[in-house]
């Protein structure tokens, strides 16, 4: 009973907290204004989640596997990246060491983190599903609310999927190397290497269901649920559709198609091997949180003075410079400053401070970094200019992503800011120069893809390649002073490379993964289609407005 009485504590404290905060709310109406547009009218004749190009009418079943599959695609990323901060939270906060001081074991402490994540998620899903419901009695086609059409895939496929983020966010911060920017990469490919494993599985599914020859789609489920959702589906509207039309795709809600087809679809036969398929990931989201307890080092200070020990030791002969000592890390740009002042020299003194961010920047990179680097140089002069384009430049414009991270934030995180924003025009020089050495990061690192351009003659994708190399930094400054952290800017950038230039990578692979669909967020111009609309020149206004908004962030860091 005192162990039940600790849990319960920890998770109400953390539930709290949580649901005090902004950004709670802009996932909650990120998915009401999905599945909003997922269930538009019928009389406007836009389509998206069908089959063939039909769709099941609104009732419960239809409405709620719809909001269910809107959740477990476009929910459970975000929600990894909420939660994953409770045990971050404790440690900044100096609760932790509190904590170590008591007789709280790893068990309780980690085991208490991961129902608090997952009682947090499984709220904010709950408040989608009952948006749904509304959603369902607006639109009218079926005013009969079947609470088991909402219930079952909630509580089968939605809360399983939110225990596994749940504990996979626990396992994240108990492992140090992961707990903070690296992991929340290392996270977002393993999500994309499951997505791509359901689209696989989708394919021989309806290849199966329409009597195409081809293997078998595997029995073991997999962990969003959504196959068991495609599954019956496909198979009801072979059964209902005239002619049998084959295809399940989640469509364009954009586009209008005119006449809409409809079909009656009552929901998912649910089985017992499928009931336990579904709490089989249940018993997987305890094994991680119990990986985790095991992993946890109970906020002992030892390993983390044995690693900053072992980061010193090379220095001792010549002193080590480092962003977190304030005098150190601002010296080189203040003191070029005043030189500045003194003698009107101001385009010397920025170019030296740009040398100092860039330096900043750079430092703490292992050697692998700067090999990848070159190899990717090299593999895009030596490739030709299509591949260069659609397979080399999105990794080039991916790889730099925990550097770009510290722009507008790393005087925040090392406890610089005051000093900082107390030198002379902190805005028109400083912030200036931290992007413009992004900038030059971003057009060192993509350089080979630019030889290979120029090479070509491809002048309007090397324009392209420099607006991004522009817009990249902008958009890390601007989210880095308004949230004051990294994280923001790597959850938004990594969905933005996923959806564009990565999208198009995959097609080039012949992957289905719908690439034609999202040109506007080609912000590189690896395609010629985005190039031919314009693409970069709206990414070339959007980067002046980022600009504008980093700097009326730090004109208010600056006051505040």
């Amino acid at each position: 009973m005192k162990s039940l009485h600790i849990l319960y504590h920890i998770v109400r404290a953390d539930f709290y907290e949580r649901f005090r905060r902004y950004n709670v709310l802009i996932v909650i109406s990120l998915v009401v204004f999905l599945t909003t547009l997922y269930l538009p009218p019928q009389d406007v004749g836009r389509l998206a989640f069908n089959v063939g190009g039909y769709r099941g009418i609104y009732n419960s079943a239809w409405v709620g596997a719809t909001v269910t599959i809107l959740t477990i695609i476009f929910m459970s990323l975000p929600g990894f990246y909420l939660v994953k901060n409770a045990i971050t939270r404790d440690e900044d906060t100096k609760v932790g060491q509190i904590i170590a001081t008591t007789s709280l074991s790893k068990v309780q402490y980690i085991f208490g983190k991961t129902i608090s994540n997952w009682v947090f998620l499984a709220a904010a899903s709950g408040v989608g599903m009952l948006s749904a419901m509304g959603i369902q009695l607006l639109r009218g086609e079926s005013l009969k609310i079947s609470l088991s059409g909402y219930l079952l895939p909630y509580l089968l496929i939605t809360l399983p999927m939110m225990a596994l983020m749940a504990a996979a966010a626990v396992l994240f911060e108990s492992i140090r190397r992961l707990r903070r920017g690296f992991g929340n990469v290392v996270f977002f490919f393993l999500y994309l290497i499951n997505y791509w494993i359901l689209i696989a599985m989708t394919i021989l599914l309806l290849q199966n269901t329409a009597g195409v020859s081809g293997p078998p789609v595997p029995l073991i489920p997999e962990p969003t649920g959504a196959l068991e959702i495609f599954r019956n589906i496909s198979a009801a509207g072979m059964e209902l559709i005239p002619g049998h039309p084959s295809g399940l795709d989640l469509g364009n809600p954009f586009q209008v198609y005119g006449q809409i087809g409809t079909f009656v679809w009552t929901g998912i036969n649910w089985k017992a091997s499928s009931i336990l398929g579904r709490l089989l990931w249940v018993a997987v989201a305890i094994g991680i949180a119990s990986a985790a307890a095991a992993r946890f080092d109970r906020f002992d200070p030892s390993s983390l003075k044995v690693r900053s020990r072992n980061k010193k030791a090379p220095s001792r002969s010549k002193p080590d410079i480092h962003p977190a000592q304030a005098p150190d890390s601002i010296r080189p740009a203040s003191t070029a400053l005043s030189a500045s002042v003194r003698h009107g020299n101001r385009l010397n003194s920025f170019l030296h401070i740009v040398s100092s961010e860039l330096r900043l920047m750079l430092k703490g990179q292992r050697w692998w970094w700067y090999a990848a680097a070159m190899g990717l140089i090299t593999a895009a002069v030596a490739l030709p200019g299509t591949e260069t384009r659609q397979i080399v430049l999105p990794v080039v414009c991916v790889w730099p992503l925990l550097i770009w991270s510290q722009l507008g934030n790393r005087e925040i995180q090392n406890r610089t800011d005051q000093l900082v924003f107390s030198s002379a025009y902190p805005l028109r020089r400083q912030l200036s120069a931290s992007w413009v050495a992004g900038i030059i990061l971003t057009l060192i690192t993509g350089s080979g893809v630019i030889v290979r351009l120029i090479t070509d003659g491809s002048w309007s994708a090397v324009l392209a390649l420099v607006i991004a190399a522009a817009f990249i930094p902008a958009l890390a400054l601007a989210l880095g002073v308004w949230s004051r952290g990294s994280r923001l800017f790597e959850v938004v950038y990594l969905f933005l490379w996923a959806l564009g230039p990565m999208n198009q990578m995959m097609a080039a692979f012949g992957f289905p993964m719908s690439a034609d669909r999202l040109p506007v967020l080609d912000f590189i111009g690896s395609s010629d289609a985005s190039i031919s609309a314009g693409i970069p020149l709206y990414y070339a206004l959007f980067t002046l407005l980022l600009l504008a908004l980093a700097l009326i962030g730090r004109k208010r860091q600056i006051q505040g």
